[in-house]
């Protein structure tokens, strides 16, 4: 039998030969701290395996200084929170973790800060990714429901977003407007109505474009 051809490289996971051409993709997509959350876990398990979402900080950039494969210390960040995630059952109590998590799915270094502000669109898109990463569901306590909402209400956003929509009965309590949403049911011609609608389409615009950015990405390291 003849050996591999020394382009292809093993998979961990699955045992599989992977071409030069996804191994050498792969491995910039480590590289490039811009990346997605989701390419860089996608990237790390085909080069890596399944296995490292049990795997701590440590062992990981072990692993990756081992096998000679550089890598964005931001993007250890993301494939930690993404097994973390990944795990049942999880509940998100503390506002600065929560903070922490959006700030990393945004492709932004953690920090300690209670006061960082983080923009709608960007908190919209980390609790999307938040939910596509769990297995089960997820639970948003207190703190992070605050915080949210406080950074809708800042912004000017008197209806939530599509993905925030856990968040409206507090948002609702903080604008003191009841009616806005049977208002625009009804279609009504107000200018308040047709501001908060900007605003909606915006982040559903914004949200729209990171999925189909992260999904061709995707497709590539799948080989599609």
């Amino acid at each position: 039998m003849e050996a591999p051809p020394t382009s292809e490289l093993k998979s961990r996971s699955t045992h599989k030969l992977i071409p030069e051409r996804l191994k050498s993709l792969a491995s910039a997509y480590l590289e490039d701290p811009e990346a997605q959350a989701f390419t860089v876990y996608e990237a790390a398990k085909l080069l890596l395996g399944d296995d490292i979402r049990e795997w701590e900080g440590e062992t990981l950039q072990l692993e990756l200084e081992r096998l000679g494969i550089k890598y964005a210390v931001i993007n250890v960040e993301k494939i930690l929170c993404a097994s973390a995630l990944a795990k049942p059952e999880t509940v998100i109590t503390d506002q600065v973790a929560f903070k922490n998590m959006a700030l990393v799915l945004n492709s932004h270094h953690p920090h300690h800060s209670i006061d960082e502000v983080i923009p709608a669109h960007d908190l919209c898109w980390a609790v999307m990714a938040i939910h596509a990463f769990s297995k089960t569901s997820i639970y948003f306590d207190y703190e992070p429901l605050v915080y949210l909402s406080r950074i809708l209400h800042d912004e000017g956003f008197m209806l939530a977003p599509a993905g925030l929509k856990f968040v409206q009965p507090m948002l609702t309590r903080l604008n003191h407007n009841t009616d806005l949403e049977e208002k625009i049911k009804s279609k009504t011609d107000d200018p308040i109505v047709r501001s908060q609608l900007d605003k909606l389409a915006g982040v559903e615009a914004y949200v729209a474009h990171m999925y189909a950015e992260t999904e061709s990405t995707l497709q590539k390291l799948r080989g599609d």
